[in-house]
């Protein structure tokens, strides 16, 4: 939920594999709460939730894409 972007072989093994996804833009057009409703209907049973800080935008945490931090 939330993708930003990918590359090629990524989409590819998304839809090869019918992986359901929802872009950054579906999440802005249709509303978060309308997007977890939308995932809910796919879960069965309890779910583990991590999020790679790598997915936060540059624009809130510069220092992630760098590989010194102190650069």
């Amino acid at each position: 939920m939330g993708i930003r972007s990918g590359n090629r072989e990524e989409y590819d093994y998304v839809r090869e594999n019918n992986i359901r996804v929802f872009s950054a833009e579906d999440v802005i057009s249709n509303g978060i709460k309308r997007v977890i409703e939308d995932i809910q209907k796919d879960i069965r049973g309890p779910i583990y939730l991590s999020v790679d800080m790598d997915a936060i935008d540059p624009a809130f945490a510069p220092a992630l894409g760098r590989l010194n931090p102190m650069e």
